[in-house]
């Protein structure tokens, strides 16, 4: 059984917080309405304990096959009044995402939602023997629902910094640096894609997840905004990467939406949570200017 630990709680509590609050009353204003969580809150329902003011409705996705399991989120959520706003669905939250229906046959009571956790143990880009990754397969899923009903949300992901990419970080961050050498003849990127390519996992992921994410969200008219992005040592010491993403629906907008700058990407600033603290990472990073 998945359990926190002192730096998720410390993000979860003084950076998550103050984003899914402002959020919120963006949603009361407009709708009248607090917000509706999917994700991966765990048997202690954390998210929900520290959100509970904003969260009108959670369905919590358990892969667990215990009895246990669900047995202590009921009772979670009966501590904490949230026991008749509670959905739990059993099964990967991945197949979740891609079928909306759980390894039972049931599907979440709402069709789209406004919070989204995906708190993974593991990586993002986990491959099949087709060599697709079934993690951006199923947040492709979300972003795709989400704009089908016009619905901004925003997405909470967290996943684990060391894994086997079979180079694609690496060929991402090129990609990146010829594409803007190509459209920019002005900027000079190349000190800043060199530094990239030498950094540990969480620099380059710092760098993958917000530009892929971009090139999903702006074919479904969400402009993507990344509101967090902060490394930190997890359970059992295994180096974890938070990101906060806003994806803000562009009504009106026929095409493909504003995408992200790719030299904002490059120059923004991963955080780090140190000595109970959360600060920018202390880097000498050479950035682009413009």
């Amino acid at each position: 059984m998945f359990r926190s630990n002192a730096n998720k709680d410390l993000i979860r509590e003084q950076i998550d917080a103050r984003i899914v609050e402002e959020f919120a009353q963006d949603v009361k204003r407009e709708r009248k309405k607090l917000l509706t969580y999917f994700g991966l809150p765990g048997p202690e329902l954390r998210d929900i304990c520290a959100w509970r003011d904003y969260v009108e409705f959670c369905v919590a996705v358990e892969n667990a096959r215990d009895p246990l399991i669900t047995h202590l989120i009921r009772d979670r959520a009966y501590q904490i009044g949230f026991h008749s706003r509670v959905q739990i669905l059993r099964g990967d939250v991945d197949y979740v995402l891609t079928s909306w229906r759980d390894d039972e046959g049931f599907s979440p009571r709402v069709d789209c939602v406004d919070l989204v956790n995906l708190d993974y143990c593991g990586g993002i880009m986990y491959k099949d023997f087709a060599g697709r990754s079934r993690r951006i397969k199923a947040i492709k899923e979300l972003i795709q629902r989400q704009g089908e009903h016009q619905r901004d949300f925003l997405l909470l992901l967290t996943v684990n910094a060391r894994m086997k990419d079979r180079g694609e970080l690496n060929d991402t961050i090129r990609s990146i640096g010829e594409r803007l050498t190509s459209d920019y003849k002005s900027i000079n990127c190349q000190d800043t894609i060199a530094w990239y390519l030498r950094q540990p996992f969480d620099q380059r992921l710092h760098v993958y997840v917000p530009y892929v994410l971009d090139k999903i969200a702006a074919p479904n008219s969400f402009m993507l905004d990344p509101l967090a992005s902060i490394s930190y040592s997890g359970t059992g010491n295994v180096r974890m990467i938070h990101f906060v993403f806003k994806f803000a629906y562009q009504k009106g907008c026929a095409g493909t939406a504003i995408g992200k700058s790719y030299v904002d990407i490059l120059n923004s600033d991963l955080c780090e949570v140190k000595n109970g603290k959360i600060n920018p990472c202390e880097v000498n990073r050479p950035r682009i200017i413009t």
